[in-house]
């Protein structure tokens, strides 16, 4: 169940205050059996990096410290269970188009879109191994998901990210039906992200983005939160009809709504993320973002803490994680798309 409060602010003319905050009660995602998935010394458990929706299923996709690296997740909405087992993404043969794809068994998955124009071809962002997007087709009677192109964007300018660590790249990937592509990138070395944009190539691999200039850095951090990063991004339409990005600031634990005409930031909004029982936590990590435009959903989902030991992702009163916590089962919220976008 989820609760929203808006709490209306008065816009600043440079660049939007925030417009209230959305409250959500999370549910724990569990595998299709109805269980966790524990860590262990080096895995952290499912590790749910980046979201999308399609056919009333939302996908993820596991990142380098999954027990499952780059498998696909189909989680049910509703419980937050996997609706099958997780599929394994393999690269049936290689060829000039798949040939760039990363040979280690964990290449560092980190976002996740929906081809609008073919069903089950999903896109995914590599970082850690070299920036890369990845295209590819979930089969679902072979149990895979076979790489189809595997290309490295080509950035203008270039970004470096921030403290020359490469965990800092591309976090987040949005395609529309007119072939325009979106991608973000979590934070260079000024430390802020970048939203860049292209066409998508429907052959060969050459990936041409070029930089938005979002001015991120004129939005006020969020008091006792952490620095800007951009983790995940969102195709939707407001009120009026028009195309908007949504995205989500893990750190900030905010939703930034951007306007594409304008090239500006249009809305930010507060997110309390909260337990399932309705209880403050200490870190959520919200790390995925996806939207049901005709359902009016949207949902964010966190990838728990993978470097801490103990993690700090625990109930803001425990002094360390218990119970689903200390398995860092990720947690899935829920909100109205037009609490988020009017």
């Amino acid at each position: 169940m989820t609760t929203i409060s808006i709490v209306l602010a008065c816009a600043a003319i440079a660049a939007p205050a925030p417009a209230g905050t959305v409250r959500s009660q999370g549910i724990f995602v569990l595998d299709h059996e109805g269980k966790s998935v524990p860590p262990d010394a080096f895995r952290r458990g499912l590790q749910t990096s980046g979201l999308a929706f399609r056919d009333g299923i939302l996908w993820s996709v596991g990142d380098q410290r999954s027990n499952f690296p780059s498998y696909i997740f189909a989680i049910r909405p509703d419980t937050g269970r996997l609706a099958r087992p997780p599929v394994r993404i393999e690269v049936p043969a290689r060829t000039p188009e798949t040939e760039a794809y990363p040979s280690r068994s964990n290449p560092d998955s980190e976002a996740i879109a929906c081809h609008p124009g073919k069903p089950n071809v999903f896109v995914i962002c590599l970082e850690m191994d070299g920036d890369f997007v990845v295209e590819l087709r979930y089969e679902p009677e072979k149990e895979r998901a076979a790489v189809l192109r595997a290309m490295r964007p080509r950035l203008d300018p270039p970004a470096k990210p921030f403290r020359d660590d490469t965990n800092y790249g591309l976090e987040g990937i949005a395609l529309r039906a007119d072939g325009k592509i979106f991608i973000a990138y979590e934070r260079a070395t000024d430390g802020l992200p970048r939203i860049y944009e292209g066409t998508w190539p429907e052959t060969g691999c050459d990936l041409a983005l070029k930089d938005m200039a979002i001015p991120f850095d004129s939005v006020p951090p969020r008091e006792g939160k952490g620095r800007w990063n951009i983790n995940d991004i969102a195709l939707a339409k407001d009120g009026a009809g028009r195309d908007v990005l949504v995205a989500l600031a893990r750190d900030n634990e905010r939703l930034v709504v951007i306007d594409l005409e304008k090239r500006t930031i249009a809305r930010v909004v507060d997110m309390d993320l909260r337990g399932t029982e309705g209880e403050a936590l200490h870190w959520v990590s919200p790390e995925g973002l996806a939207i049901d435009p005709a359902g009016g959903k949207l949902w964010v989902i966190s990838d728990p803490d993978s470097v801490t030991v103990p993690s700090n992702y625990r109930r803001a009163s425990d002094a360390a994680p218990a119970g689903l916590f200390l398995d860092l089962a990720p947690l899935l919220f829920a909100f109205k798309l037009r609490d988020i976008v009017p």
